[in-house]
């Protein structure tokens, strides 16, 4: 995909594109990712998106819905801003990609049929009390327990192909916090600058979303007996009462290790811990170079 100008044909002079392309500019490098939603249609191929609450004129090679989210590289900021859209190529980050979105739709489905079977577990505060009165519950709702089952199937796939390509462990885990939807863990080692000779460095993220504070992430690292986590909200403001509430979980997480500090969650992670996580591996993106 390739951009040359900013929100051409609506409302906006030559003067407004270029200083957008400049603050594009001055805000990106080669290589990076970036997110955008799809306004709409200009014509066959040619699409507005956002990006930086910024609209760009671009030609896309797929066809998402308008309101879609898409995921972008920076491939040149000169002469024109190329931008290369990334998508299910034949490689590894396709069969990712196709797990994905299976395992977001059944999950969505299960968390909309257990909804009350989902809000009485969090009054349990002891996280195997409520494992177990969750299967207990579906035991009772074979029709719900037959899209967990499902759940559980996408969430094997996604896991396998995470494992495959060497990116950690997955999991759907909805008791883990109480209350919360779209849960998913990822466990992984994670990544030490320089020479590293300790015990390994174990980094658990958990992506969940709260009524209240939005969507989230618990990013936790662990070396030995040492544990560190750091908070990204959607809300940064309302990290105070989910620390509290966090400390109020059977053993607490905030008694067992180390408050790192809280961020503001990217908007690139918005959707989950997933998609960074898929943009993050080898693959074969597609895209059009053809200019607009």
């Amino acid at each position: 995909m390739r951009i040359t100008g900013y929100a051409q044909g609506r409302g906006q002079g030559p003067g407004d594109r270029q200083r957008r392309g400049a603050a594009f500019r001055n805000r990106h490098r080669v290589g990076d990712r970036v997110q955008g939603r799809v306004l709409g249609w200009e014509g066959p191929g040619l699409a507005w998106v956002s990006i930086d609450n910024q609209p760009l004129l671009a030609r896309i090679g797929s066809r998402p819905a308008a309101g879609s989210v898409m995921h972008f590289r920076v491939t040149a900021l000169y002469p024109e801003i190329v931008l290369q859209e990334l998508g299910p190529g034949p490689g590894r980050g396709s069969a990712l990609l196709a797990v994905m979105q299976d395992f977001g739709l059944a999950r969505a489905r299960f968390e909309a049929a257990a909804r009350e079977i989902l809000k009485q577990n969090a009054a349990l505060v002891e996280l195997e009390a409520r494992r177990k009165a969750l299967f207990r519950a579906l035991a009772q709702e074979p029709d719900t327990a037959g899209l967990y089952l499902e759940v559980a199937r996408c969430a094997a796939l996604v896991d396998s192909a995470l494992a495959g390509a060497g990116q950690g462990r997955f999991s759907y885990p909805p008791w883990l916090m109480p209350g919360a939807g779209r849960q998913e863990l990822v466990a992984r080692r994670a990544a030490v600058r320089g020479p590293d000779k300790g015990p390994p460095l174990v980094e658990l993220i958990l992506g969940f979303e709260l009524d209240g504070l939005g969507a989230g992430q618990i990013r936790l690292l662990s070396r030995g007996g040492e544990a560190g986590f750091r908070v990204l909200l959607e809300r940064p403001d309302q990290a105070a009462a989910l620390l509290k509430f966090l400390g109020a979980q059977g053993p607490g997480l905030t008694r067992r290790s180390t408050c790192l500090g809280v961020d503001r969650l990217p908007e690139s992670a918005h959707g989950g811990v997933l998609p960074e996580i898929f943009l993050g591996l080898p693959g074969e993106p597609t895209g059009v170079s053809s200019p607009v």
